[in-house]
């Protein structure tokens, strides 16, 4: 199989390729680079637990996917869909998630230290026991999120993020 599509690809013999979810990736011996899923359709698809260090799923469709366990620490999720996703327990340190769609997500437990969530439409999604410190929440929208238990140490916002009702403001964000 892969002999059929090495060609295609202009793979030396060297190089292996990864299939995930109908699209082809090319895999550079050992040394694997972050996968490039930008503007993909991954909708209901299943990596839970998978290793997406470093990813590229900017402006991807993600809707109802299962990443739960998954390791997506420094991924690009910029304006990605991840409308009610199941991202519980994922490692989402330094993930940039400016602009993406979590409505609805479970997020529960989840690592989004670090986290570039500005502009991020949270609503509705269940945080209970997620880890955002240092997060940059500004603009984002946390109305009807659950946010029980959730560590937002550190974590910023501007005038224009949305809490929930009886949520302390949060401090505002460093402007380098």
């Amino acid at each position: 199989m892969l002999e059929t599509i090495r060609p295609f690809f202009n793979a030396p013999a060297g190089v292996a390729i990864l299939v995930l979810a109908g699209m082809v990736i090319p895999e550079i011996g050992w040394a694997r680079s972050p996968l490039d899923l930008n503007h993909a359709d991954l909708s209901g698809q299943s990596l839970a637990g998978e290793d997406l260090e470093g990813a590229d799923l900017s402006f991807t469709e993600l809707t109802g996917i299962n990443l739960a366990g998954a390791n997506l620490t420094s991924a690009k999720m910029t304006r990605a869909n991840l409308t009610f996703a199941n991202l519980t327990g994922a490692n989402l340190t330094g993930a940039q998630l400016n602009g993406a769609q979590l409505n609805g997500a479970q997020l529960n437990g989840a690592q989004l230290n670090g986290a570039n969530l500005t502009f991020a439409n949270l609503s509705g999604a269940n945080l209970s026991g997620a880890s955002l410190t240092g997060a940059n929440l500004s603009g984002a929208d946390l109305n009807f999120a659950n946010l029980t238990g959730a560590k937002l140490d550190e974590a910023c916002g501007d005038a224009n993020t949305k809490v929930p009702h009886g949520l302390a403001l949060l401090k505002p964000c460093r402007v380098p």
